[in-house]
């Protein structure tokens, strides 16, 4: 064998060999041996932020984690408010990182899961999102509540305007109207005063109390403040039309009817329809324009249950829309409490799991033992 051809066949063995420890070499400075972080777990230490509570624009110090691999990098409020108020949503941003001079030890794992202490704050849901050596912890905090404050001075005008003390942070106001000692108008109302003109056609003593509303829920809401001083109207002084025209009509009003309520809003009667008030109750105004009580069924044959007493500790005003489990003339109905129900409708023929246990409704909605 020549030389030659003893060199043209070792070439393509060494060539064989380079590329294997080229291959090993690579296979070598592939490998991860880093530990792998599988849970991401981080603390609240704060409370949730009440109306007129300063946003917080460094939350650092209120969040932590228990795990030395990684730290807080930061954490702050989504929100470019400088003031927190009624039913705000807070959303707080927490950034989590492996320090740099860790990440050749450590790294998170693809799609890590979150462990979120809450302590004492009250979280609807939470989520993460991260790389190797980074994560993102969003927590969606309960809308902002509190107990709404009380207004004060309650004063009548030489007129027929009522007044009252504006209120921070709150999104509305009821005034209810007396006459005498009859209830005949809620009104509710962004303002803190308003020309009653309209609903002061008929002599006799006239107060009227009002409720700050949160915007939440109906607990948030202050309590009716007293009874304002009286504004006695006469027959000398009975608004005229042009008092009446520059009244403040166009607000939906509750008006008291004998012993029955119906709403005018603008002059017009409301009939054949839904109404929300500003507690998110739901009432119904007939093809008579008066709101309806008791079993109510409409057009698409959906029944409901309209409140038909203010019941002790109930809480639920009369004819207000009532949801989940109602106990009526000893049988047993349920009304759909979610917004896709309808809402309110009552179940009929059909079996559903209701807290765990199957409950089964008959064709008039009465739930069979």
């Amino acid at each position: 064998m020549t030389i030659r051809s003893i060199r043209l066949t070792a070439l393509p063995v060494l060539i064989a060999a380079m590329l294997f420890s080229s291959g090993t070499s690579a296979f070598a400075a592939s490998k991860d041996d880093r530990e792998v972080v599988k849970v991401v777990s981080v603390s609240l230490n704060f409370s949730n932020p009440e109306p007129g509570d300063p946003v917080d624009k460094d939350m650092e110090d209120s969040v932590s984690v228990d795990d030395g691999t990684y730290e807080i990098s930061e954490a702050e409020y989504t929100t470019k408010k400088e003031e927190w108020e009624y039913n705000d949503k807070p959303v707080l941003k927490i950034k989590v990182k492996i320090p740099k001079d860790d990440q050749d030890d450590y790294k998170f794992k693809s799609k890590a899961k979150l462990k979120l202490e809450k302590g004492d704050v009250k979280v609807d849901r939470s989520e993460i999102s991260n790389s190797s050596t980074s994560a993102t912890v969003t927590v969606y905090l309960r809308p902002v509540s509190g107990k709404a404050e009380a207004t004060s001075d309650l004063r009548w005008d030489e007129r027929y305007t009522a007044n009252w003390e504006k209120v921070d942070n709150v999104q509305s106001y009821t005034l209810r109207l007396y006459r005498n000692s009859t209830q005949i108008a809620d009104i509710d109302t962004t303002a803190t005063h308003l020309n009653l003109a309209s609903y002061m056609t008929t002599p006799g003593k006239y107060s009227f109390r009002i409720r700050s509303n949160a915007g939440g829920t109906a607990k948030d809401n202050s309590r009716f403040t007293e009874k304002s001083d009286y504004k006695t109207i006469t027959q000398e002084n009975i608004p005229t039309e042009e008092d009446i025209r520059q009244g403040d009509i166009s607000l939906p009003v509750w008006v008291r009817d004998g012993d029955s309520w119906y709403i005018d809003q603008g002059g017009q009667k409301l009939h054949n329809t839904w109404f929300q008030d500003t507690d998110g109750n739901w009432y119904y105004l007939g093809a008579d324009t008066y709101m309806k009580t008791g079993l109510f069924k409409d057009n698409d044959g959906n029944q409901y249950y309209l409140n038909t007493q203010d019941q002790p500790g109930d809480n639920i005003p009369l004819g207000a829309m009532r949801t989940g489990w109602l106990t009526y003339h000893d049988r047993t109905y349920y009304l759909n409490p979610n917004e896709g129900g309808p809402k309110g409708s009552m179940l009929v023929n059909t079996t559903v799991t209701i807290d765990g246990k199957e409950c089964t409704f008959n064709e008039d909605g009465v739930l069979q033992q």
